[in-house]
This record gives structure tokens, C-alpha cells and sequence, in this order.
């Protein structure tokens, strides 16, 4: 049986090594010229840069010990530590309540909790609507927290109004958080704590794009791995998928398709064509995009953070990391590197700036914050990306589960991935995507739709 996966993403590629290590048929179809998708680490004069900052965690021991076994020494463990920049000022983060308070002031932190208690207490008697973003953050922490913490930084991010974006998004990033277990947690370390308050990561020393590096090397031992080759039709016959044709003209047949690809283009490809309401539904389901200035510095030291929020608005990137504490292999000669993330959308201000004014524009607020000055930048360059997070808009589900509904006919087509399920999930679940997928085609039934979607707080600012 031959399987032939759309995309070299971590979901796809987990897909074909699962199945390469059974000794089954794989092709893998990979536009760029390097595997990982999202999570690919590419390399300049020397130092190592993630596509933004990627750590790898997971509560599943299937997953973990797969990653373990893949990548052998590769993997090392890193302490996590991060801060928030707001409103000038440093946060831990997660909330450590004397820094908060002093931080933010007496009177605004007890005016915190006085909303938040408030919220609570009406909340007892008049159950409050959640349409919404908004309206689910200020039914857990209060107007007050919402406007100073949530409001600007989640506009940053997504680029539209808080009340705009499904209160699906909140339950799915940070179910499981409210401010009294924040507080809880910072004062007694709780070992079933939320999922973002753990304190080490793995993560591969030679960063997070070697996971995908190892699978390739592996598939390509005994397969196919196809790069620099887009998807551009894909031929059915209502029932199957017959062939996949990549942009050189070459048509590929197989037995199973699995899709890695953005699903809202794999509808897109189709052929014979699919119904007008499918390719509208397409078409109102939308993207983030984000556009990475990544920088070369003299210092040795800046900061012990792996990565910092930069909460303010009037900061124009949304995080900032520091790739030698993540891995001291990813600088050379000790200097430390920078990755500043905007969240952008293609055609906007920030996508449309040249590289050289957008790296002058960010060692601008480099210096405006005091984090470095401009003759310690020695180089730099610019990546951008259209598709980073799907959006999650109040309608975003209906126009889905038309999409889902009509990929279903397909009996031998499976969907895996951030961008082949449209769901904002993290890598860990990427990749239990891939294997389960595989096992399916060796003749397990799994439900790839559950994956991802438990009910547990899924950090809400990780990728």
C-alpha cells in the first residue's frame, strides 16, 4: 500500500516515518525547501533561528517517548523563564502576586480583585452570556483585568476586536486558568497546576526544527520526499482520492492521502471541482500571519528570559526571544541573537515594510524599552509568514464544519496538522495527529477530530 502525505510539516512527517518504520510505501510532497512547517529552524552566518519560539512539552507518555526515542542526546531540558513588558515595566510570568502588586500599584491590584470577586458573586445569581472573547475572560477575571491585561495584547495578536474572536479560542488556550489559581500556584507549587506553569521543556539543541529533520532523514532513507514541489490538483472520484499533481506537472497515484496542507486550499485543489458553498465557506475562514525580525547582536548577555510578552500597544511586536537560553548551540561565539514576532497580516503595515526599514523600525523600540542599543545589532534578516494561526471568528466553526463535512466523503483521505484541521493546537498534538493517522492505515480506528480538543488549559500565548 502506498500513503502519499501532503506537506512536511511535523503532523506529515510524523505520519510517514510512522509508516516508513513499518516498512509501508510514503511519498511526502513538501513546497519549501526544508522540512517543519511551522516549526523548522533555519540557519544564518552561523546561528540557529526557530520560526519564533517553539518549546516542546507534552502530558502524553506515547508522544514524549517517541520524541525521546527519535531524537536521543539531541534533546536537552530547559528551565523556563518569562516575563511580561507592560506598561514599562518587567512581570513574571506566570503571575508571582508581590511582583504583580508592585508592579502594577495597591490600588489597581485591589481593584482587580474587588471586580473579580464581584464577577463572582453575580455570577451565582445571573449566569452572563459568552458569545465571545470578551465576554468569557470578564466572566472569569473581571472588566478590570480584561481592559488592563487581555484587551490589547489578544487585539495584537489577532488583529481584530476581542468580541469579534469565538470564546471557543479562550476555552481551548487557557480553560483551566483563573486569577485565584494563579495566585494559588505562584505561592504553593502544585504538580496538576495548569499546563503553562511548568517550569522545563525539552527541547533539540540544535532547535526545534531537527524533530522534523530526523523524520525526514529517515522516510528519505527507503521513500520519496519530495521538496521544493507544491500541491496544485488533486484528482477524486467523489468516493477516493485518485492522485495528487505537484507544480512541476509530475502526478502521483496512491492508495491513502494524508493532508498537512491548509485545508482551506486543499478544498481549493479538488478536481473535479468542489460545490460553490464549499469554496465560499473556504473563503471566510482566515489566517494570522506573523513576520519575524531575527537580529545578530555583540552582547553575551541580555536577559535570562527564553522569551518575553510585550504587552503594550504601543510596542508594535507582540514577543521577544532569546535563542541562547534555549540552546547555547544556536549562537556562535557566545554572542546572543533576538527573534522579535509581529503579528501581521499579509498586505498590512508591518508585511509590507522592506526588510531593512522593518529591522531599523524594531531596533527603534529595542532602544525606546532600554533592552539594547542600536550599534550592539551587527546584521539581521526578516521572515514572513501569511498562515501562522487560523482566526478563530465567531462563525469560524459553521464555516468549517461545512468543510469537514464535505472532506469526509473521501474514505481514504485523513487530515492532520495546525493547518489541515484548522485548530490551534500545539506541536505535541501535531504530532500524536500523525501517528494515529498512520495506525488508521494499518488498520486502527482513531478519532483524529478529539485530538487537541480536551478540555485542559492549552498555554495561551505558545504556538
Amino acid at each position: 500500500m502506498k500513503t502519499c502525505i501532503l506537506g512536511g510539516g511535523p503532523g506529515g512527517l510524523t505520519a510517514g516515518y510512522t509508516l516508513a518504520e513499518k516498512d509501508e510505501k510514503v511519498v511526502v510532497i513538501e513546497k519549501d525547501s526544508k522540512v517543519g512547517g511551522l516549526s523548522k529552524t533555519v540557519d544564518f552566518k552561523g546561528y540557529k533561528f526557530d520560526l519564533g519560539g517553539h518549546r516542546y512539552w507534552s502530558k502524553s507518555d506515547l508522544i514524549n517517548n517517541f520524541v525521546k526515542k527519535l531524537m536521543g542526546d539531541e534533546l536537552i531540558f530547559v528551565n523556563r523563564i518569562s516575563r511580561i513588558y507592560f506598561n514599562g515595566k518587567y512581570f513574571n510570568y506566570p503571575l508571582k502576586p508581590l511582583n504583580a502588586m508592585f508592579g502594577m500599584g495597591i490600588f489597581k491590584s485591589i481593584s482587580i480583585f474587588l471586580d473579580y470577586l464581584l464577577v463572582k458573586l453575580s455570577d451565582k445569581f445571573n449566569k452572563r452570556k459568552e458569545e465571545n472573547f470578551e465576554d468569557w475572560i470578564v466572566n472569569r477575571f473581571g472588566k478590570t483585568m480584561f481592559d488592563l491585561y487581555f484587551r490589547d495584547y489578544t487585539e495584537k495578536v489577532w488583529g481584530i476586536k476581542c468580541n469579534e474572536i469565538s470564546a471557543e479560542w479562550a476555552s481551548q488556550r487557557i480553560k483551566g486558568m483563573s486569577l485565584t489559581e494563579a495566585v494559588k500556584n505562584a505561592i504553593f507549587k502544585k504538580k496538576d497546576g495548569p499546563k503553562t506553569l511548568v517550569d522545563q521543556f525539552m527541547y533539540p539543541k540544535l532547535g526545534i526544527g531537527r524533530i522534523s529533520d530526523r523524520m525526514a532523514e529517515e522516510i528519505a532513507k527507503n521513500n520519496d520526499l519530495i521538496l521544493n514541489s507544491e500541491v496544485v490538483s488533486i484528482k477524486h472520484d467523489n468516493k477516493d482520492i485518485l492522485s495528487a499533481k505537484i507544480s512541476d506537472g509530475t502526478e502521483i497515484e496512491a492508495d491513502q492521502f494524508i493532508s498537512s496542507i491548509p485545508i482551506t486550499q486543499l478544498v481549493g485543489i479538488l478536481n473535479p471541482d468542489v460545490p460553490k458553498e464549499v469554496i465560499d465557506a473556504a473563503g471566510r475562514l482566515t489566517y494570522r500571519g506573523i513576520v519575524l525580525v531575527n537580529l545578530l547582536t555583540t552582547k553575551e548577555e541580555m536577559t535570562n528570559d527564553t522569551w518575553m510578552y510585550i504587552q503594550d500597544k504601543d510596542i508594535p511586536f507582540g514577543r521577544m526571544q532569546q535563542p541562547k537560553n534555549w540552546s547555547k548551540y544556536l549562537v556562535k561565539d557566545n554572542k546572543c541573537s533576538l527573534i522579535l514576532e509581529y503579528f501581521s497580516t499579509k498586505g498590512d503595515e508591518i508585511w509590507n515594510k522592506t526588510d531593512k526599514d522593518l529591522i531599523d523600525y524594531t531596533i527603534k523600540y529595542l532602544e525606546k524599552i532600554k533592552f539594547i542599543k542600536a550599534e550592539e545589532i551587527t546584521d539581521g534578516f526578516v521572515i514572513k509568514i501569511s498562515k501562522a494561526y487560523p482566526v478563530y471568528t465567531l462563525n469560524y466553526k459553521e464555516d468549517l464544519k461545512i468543510l469537514m463535512d464535505y472532506l469526509k466523503r473521501f474514505k481514504n483521505l485523513q487530515l492532520v496538522g495546525r493547518y489541515g484541521t484548522f485548530k490551534y493546537n500545539n506541536m505535541d498534538h501535531s504530532l500524536e495527529m500523525g501517528i494515529k493517522a498512520a495506525e488508521n492505515i494499518m488498520g486502527a480506528n482513531h478519532n483524529l477530530e478529539e485530538i487537541g480538543s480536551e478540555k485542559e488549559y492549552l498555554e495561551v500565548r505558545n504556538k
